[in-house]
């Protein structure tokens, strides 16, 4: 019986903002271009990507058995406390940046999974809003006499999350 564990050095969760679910619609494809052979692109499934055998592997007189169970499942711990963070999307527009192409930047982000886009545009005094399925919402300061927007939640992505903007948009 082979005993290899199979170990991912790049997130399954964060791979698959990169792939297509199969016609089955069980698994995800991802596209593979090899730069050091060159080869054609091929397409293969998350779940055998950037992985490698035993990657995170210690030896166990080192370590001992149990610390080695302790790590993957910290591992696995950290993992999923960091996965909200790939499932959302800040960019900070900056003076030299054409809006139109942030905003195709924000929904090509949402296209592919992003739950959640700030795209904060402090030569306007706006933050527009993206989300998946609904229009981008726009809170500008629309007149001299009205504030800039002065925060952002993290809505049910980061709970309890808020982003202050006054520095930004001064």
């Amino acid at each position: 019986m082979d005993n290899t564990k199979k170990e991912h050095y790049i997130s399954q969760f964060y791979l698959k903002k990169f792939a297509n679910l199969s016609p089955n619609g069980k698994n995800y494809k991802i596209c593979i271009f090899n730069k050091i052979t060159q080869n054609s692109p091929y397409s293969s499934d998350v779940k055998d990507t950037a992985t490698e055998n035993y990657f995170y592997d210690f030896p166990v007189y080192l370590v001992g058995e149990d610390n080695k169970k302790i790590f993957d499942t910290n591992l696995q711990k950290i993992e999923s406390i960091i996965a909200p963070f790939y499932k959302k999307a800040v960019e900070l527009r900056s003076a030299s940046d054409s809006l139109k192409t942030v905003q195709q930047k924000m929904q090509e982000y949402i296209d592919n999974g992003v739950r959640l886009g700030w795209l904060i545009d402090p030569q306007n005094q706006q933050v527009e809003i993206y989300r998946p399925g609904q229009e981008v919402e726009v809170l500008r300061r629309r007149s001299p006499s009205e504030t800039s927007p002065t925060s952002l939640s993290g809505e049910d992505i980061l709970p309890g999350f808020v982003l202050d903007l006054a520095q930004i948009l001064s």
